[in-house]
């Protein structure tokens, strides 16, 4: 797995314009193409940019012909989600170097400006969670009728748009990092989001950073197996009709799904 930062992104733009979003996608392919150019040639930016990360020295390690970048997935969390649903959008105009292919989108929390560009071409999954005060994108229910591969959302009842990461949560002891859950009226709830005439606004009991990170990771990485690697064993993980072991608490992660139309099912 690899991190792509976006300090430098953070620090000269902010609020919700699209081209924050299309700027985090334009990150994604230069990385892709420098990550191609390491894997086929073996020189390039990344060449000398390695460390051993236990003695902080120079590793110049050889990725010619270990890294299989026909069948990439894309994992996202907030502004970064919607960065990696922009980038897997029907309507982007992708600048993928030869050999290079997105062949799957996992999204937490994804916040966006404009939920209905399709995205038809990939498999792709949301999280969210119902005590979430970051307004997150609705890419599921916008693609379920159209997209030609599977789509999954999971709703996390009582999670946070925070606690998918230790960094953000509390327990980290990092700057600015916090719950950023409505206290709902008991101790111990938070309250529900999006109040409107059918979804009213409701105490519901909070899900714990650990709990939340848990249910992240089992999806995640059976999201990724599955359509990277070709798992079908894990399908019945990912549509809800088998638990995964270990979380125990039913009812707390609720799944919606499709197969999608065309032959990437």
């Amino acid at each position: 797995m690899v991190s792509v930062g976006v300090n430098g992104l953070n620090s000269t733009e902010g609020g919700q314009a699209p081209t924050a979003y299309r700027a985090r996608a334009l990150l994604v392919e230069h990385h892709l193409k420098l990550w191609q150019r390491l894997a086929t040639r073996g020189d390039g930016p990344l060449a000398h940019a390695l460390t051993d990360t236990a003695t902080g020295r120079p590793d110049p390690v050889d990725f010619r012909g270990h890294l299989d970048l026909e069948h990439v997935g894309l994992l996202g969390h907030s502004m970064g989600g919607g960065g990696v649903m922009q980038e897997v959008s029907d309507d982007n105009p992708r600048a993928l170097p030869d050999g290079v292919r997105i062949a799957a989108a996992f999204t937490l929390a994804p916040t966006a400006t404009w939920d209905f560009e399709a995205v038809t071409g990939v498999p792709f999954a949301v999280m969210w969670g119902t005590c979430d005060a970051v307004n997150t994108g609705s890419y599921f229910e916008h693609n379920r009728a159209t997209t030609r591969f599977p789509a999954f959302k999971y709703t996390l009842t009582g999670g946070n748009h925070d606690f998918y990461n230790r960094q953000w949560s509390p327990d980290s002891g990092q700057v600015a990092s916090r719950d950023d859950a409505v206290p709902g009226s008991a101790p111990g709830t938070c309250l529900s989001q999006y109040e409107d005439r059918d979804r009213p606004q409701v105490d519901q009991p909070r899900m714990t950073a650990a709990y939340q990170r848990l249910v992240t990771t089992n999806r995640v990485s059976a999201f990724f197996q599955r359509f990277l690697r070709g798992r079908d064993d894990l399908t019945p993980y990912l549509t809800g009709d088998r638990p995964f072991p270990g979380e125990g608490r039913p009812g707390r992660v609720s799944v919606d799904h499709v197969p999608g139309t065309g032959s990437g099912r």
